[in-house]
């Protein structure tokens, strides 16, 4: 069986989702091919840090159009943390961030509370 394609776009927690799928018995590589991405059985795009710098590694690497194909595939597809929200259209981190064109919603940021921290409760609506 052809293994998962994790995406190594030079950001995220990439061994670690590794290892997880290992532990569970499957076949998973992490690699920045282009053809290994759109062809593989399964894709998965962990993240970690800030939308804008992952959708501009993305786009650097010729990534884009490979995930966005897997997506369109139908093929299983598990966006991680920051993975999960570049499928939204936009992000409002650090001002508003151009993400997966055609999709039907935005990643809104996250208002600060009165004392500076973030939370669930502060959550903007449009």
């Amino acid at each position: 069986m052809r293994p998962l394609a994790i995406v190594d776009y030079g950001m995220g927690n990439l061994r670690s989702v590794a290892k997880a799928f290992e532990r569970l018995g499957h076949a998973a590589e992490v690699t920045r091919d282009p053809e290994r991405i759109a062809s593989a059985p399964g894709v998965v795009l962990p993240g970690v840090g800030a939308f804008g710098a992952c959708m501009a590694n993305l786009t650097s690497l010729g990534l884009v159009e490979p995930v966005r194909h897997a997506i369109r595939s139908g093929r299983p597809f598990l966006g991680i943390c920051l993975g999960m929200q570049l499928l939204f259209e936009e992000s409002e981190e650090f001002g508003p961030v151009a993400g997966r064109p055609g999709a039907q919603s935005s990643a809104h940021g996250m208002e600060r509370a009165p004392h500076g921290a973030r939370g669930a409760g502060a959550r903007r609506h449009r």
